[in-house]
């Protein structure tokens, strides 16, 4: 024989909110971290970029060879 059920405990299971009711609204909030943006790439002048090729040294993000020399494949 099946165990009887109340109908209190079948009506308080099934219970859903009405769409009326706001329950789907999402009311938390969340810190972001800031978002994180480029440089625009900005073309030195031709004394700066010939000084730049003798060593490539620091790097440099204009500089091509310098950005191929970071690859990493």
């Amino acid at each position: 024989m099946a165990p009887a059920i109340d109908d209190e405990e079948e009506a308080g299971a099934s219970a859903q909110p009405s769409e009326g009711d706001g329950a789907d609204e999402v009311t938390t909030q969340e810190e972001v971290a800031p978002l994180k943006t480029a440089s625009a790439p900005i073309k030195p002048c031709a004394a700066d970029i010939e000084e730049h090729n003798i060593t490539h040294m620091p790097y440099r993000s204009w500089c091509e060879c310098c950005v191929e020399g970071r690859g990493l494949g």
